[in-house]
């Protein structure tokens, strides 16, 4: 596309209202706004760098969208989906006010408080986990050949997300985790304060017995080990039965 034509367009990033503490790694970008429409939570005003930058990559079951002549093109399609939305839009941070989770995600030292916050980072590190939709996940795997379920484990988070271990991970769309000790941490992230990893695990996670995982805006579930059961089609049928998730 040449840079003129470039320049005319508007990114913006479509994700739904319950999932809107996924973007709290953007929320310091004071150039975006944001607006809702039923439920479903706009954000425009991207840059190019900013849309594929890791903050916006890593933050799952999104939908970004070039805006031209009020048309929304999905990124690499050539052919619109809809009209641009006509939205009363706010600064983001104003839309997305900080919120202090039900779990207190900081190491308290005897004298200090020390915040934990993950930052984007630049290192590589091999992919462990995927958290995925379990409609998305049911559709691969009935499909997928015996041979490429094997060596993968896997939990129900919840009524619709699954969390999947095993390497090569499934090819489906999700959130991306690495491993590192018993942390699962979203891809391109890594701790502000690395030399608080063991002080952090003795904190949150003293006997092993849970992954930690957490989400880029600090915050953190535990997901029992014992709970993660080897992948397969009929383990994933009888799971329709099983009311009992991985969360704690």
């Amino acid at each position: 596309m040449a840079q003129n034509a470039a320049n005319h367009i508007i990114w913006m990033l479509a994700i739904s209202k319950e999932l809107t503490g996924d973007l709290g790694g953007i929320r310091h970008w004071n150039n975006l706004k944001m607006g809702i429409e039923g439920d479903t939570v706009w954000v425009k005003d991207f840059t190019l760098a900013q849309i594929t930058s890791p903050e916006v990559k890593t933050i799952p079951f999104k939908s970004v969208y070039a805006a031209r002549d009020n048309k929304l093109f999905p990124q690499g399609s050539l052919l619109p989906e809809r009209n641009e939305p006509a939205l009363l839009w706010t600064p983001i941070d104003r839309g997305l006010p900080v919120r202090f989770p039900s779990l207190n995600h900081h190491f308290f030292g005897l004298q200090e408080q020390l915040p934990i916050r993950l930052m984007a980072s630049e290192a590589n590190y091999p992919a462990f986990a995927l958290m995925a939709g379990m409609e998305d996940l049911r559709l691969y795997i009935t499909t997928a050949p015996r041979v490429r379920l094997q060596h993968l484990g896997w939990t129900i988070l919840d009524e619709k997300m699954a969390l999947i271990f095993g390497v090569p991970l499934v090819p489906v769309r999700g959130a991306v985790y690495w491993q590192k000790n018993d942390f699962l941490l979203p891809a391109g992230y890594d701790f502000e304060l690395p030399f608080l990893d063991k002080m952090v695990r003795e904190k949150v996670n003293p006997n092993g017995e849970n992954w930690v995982l957490w989400h880029t805006d600090g915050t953190y579930a535990t997901v029992d080990k014992q709970a993660v059961m080897p992948l397969s089609v009929g383990a994933f049928r009888r799971s329709g039965q099983n009311e009992v998730h991985a969360f704690q």
